[in-house]
């Protein structure tokens, strides 16, 4: 999809300056067109699969500002982690290196044997590998000796993805460990609407008698960002600060982190607990800028969402993200997206059966969002189902309420 709007999104969301346009899903065969790529942009509403969560992103407002028939709330878009700044090879090369069996960035996967964090921090992950029925075309082959290995979802070109799942989400405060009946936190976590994740192998002094599922490599924990300064470059930084409970002594401990990927020891706790991108976890970058700069247009920060603290991360579902700017829509209507989130098992093995993926079938999730006839688009949801027309050369999709 080329266009003006579309073209900025991508080259700002990537950080690619060569790109001409977003790509849209080439495997949709009900509808041609009607979707942005999966393998690109897995979380984006408008693509064919749903996702554990979901964003309206600048990406789908973009498309809607540029078609000339809506003019778009762009301070209701949403920030979409997933391929952010990873450069032309994450938008335009294999999602694995065949050669190597290499993911091109860490939203992907080659294992299933370790859990990870999705790629908006906000639930631990597993990586969709697995096992089709028949061979995988062959283009989207990664692992040549096995060619019926590879990612679940077919519509992301059979790439693997670190996927989240129900009993990994941060904001579930019943999903940290429990060992049998007793207090001890194993991993120091915290699950809260603004805990995020990060890759963790900290195990608590007063969990040592119990046996841990080796898979488990990340946790969540309470994070909170602040300005700071470097202390050799005297340059601003951000920094995370993680707070860790400590079971065994009934306290908690507060871990400064001001570089991603660094590892720190954390007292009272064998191994080290990883560095989250504070670019992520923070959620300081404004998406909507790129629509704002296009239009000439100056951002809304009269509520001051746009700060540099984790808890001012939304802690509502997706389908009441928008309340606060649906009373300017004039029309409501009702979607349904394409629904087929891998699971995955807990700490325990278990499988969370109500979000997993199997070959056979795939579930649905339903949902209501307003969509403007006129005036304003703060989003809108195209249906896999959805009857595709062409009006004065550009692509656009009409949902149907089935």
């Amino acid at each position: 999809m080329v266009t003006p709007r579309v073209r900025a999104f991508v080259r700002d969301h990537f950080n690619c300056s060569t790109l001409e346009g977003a790509e849209i899903e080439s495997q949709d065969g009900g509808c041609i067109g009607s979707h942005w790529e999966e393998r690109l942009f897995e979380p984006e509403f408008m693509t064919p699969v749903d996702s554990y969560h979901n964003v309206f992103s600048a990406l789908t407002l973009a498309f809607f500002a540029d078609s000339g028939w809506y003019q778009v709330n762009a301070s209701t878009s949403e920030v979409m982690h997933f391929g952010r700044k990873k450069g032309c090879s994450f938008a335009t090369e294999k999602c694995v290196d065949p050669a190597t069996q290499s993911p091109i960035a860490e939203h992907f996967c080659t294992s299933n044997t370790a859990q990870g964090c999705s790629a908006d921090a906000r639930s631990r992950s597993t990586c969709s590998l697995g096992s089709t029925s028949q061979s995988i075309p062959s283009e989207y082959q990664y692992f040549p000796s096995s060619p019926t290995k590879g990612g679940l979802n077919a519509f992301a070109d059979f790439c693997p993805m670190n996927v989240g799942f129900t009993a990994g989400d941060c904001s579930i405060s019943s999903n940290r460990l429990k060992l049998g009946s007793t207090s001890i936190n194993a991993y120091g976590e915290t699950y809260c609407p603004t805990c995020r994740c990060t890759a963790t192998s900290l195990r608590s002094a007063d969990s040592t008698g119990w046996g841990i599922n080796p898979a488990r490599q990340s946790g969540c924990y309470a994070m909170r960002c602040t300005a700071g300064i470097d202390s050799s470059t005297k340059n601003p930084i951000t920094v995370v600060e993680l707070t860790i409970p400590r079971s065994k002594t009934n306290d908690a401990v507060a871990v400064n982190c001001t570089r991603k990927g660094e590892k720190l020891a954390v007292s009272g706790f064998s191994g080290d607990i990883t560095c989250p991108d504070p670019q992520v976890v923070c959620e300081y970058d404004d998406p909507s800028r790129i629509l704002l700069a296009i239009s000439g247009a100056s951002p809304d920060t009269s509520s001051g969402s746009h700060n540099t603290t984790a808890s001012s991360a939304p802690a509502t579902s997706n389908a009441s993200r928008d309340a606060g700017s649906k009373n300017s829509l004039e029309n409501s209507q009702s979607y349904s997206k394409d629904s087929a989130p891998s699971g995955a098992g807990n700490d325990a093995s278990n499988v969370d059966s109500s979000n997993s993926r199997t070959d056979s079938g795939s579930t649905s999730k339903s949902g209501s969002t307003s969509i403007t006839t006129g005036r304003i688009a703060s989003g809108a949801v195209m249906h896999q189902w959805a009857s595709c027309i062409v009006l004065g050369g550009t692509w656009f999709a009409l949902v149907i309420i089935l």
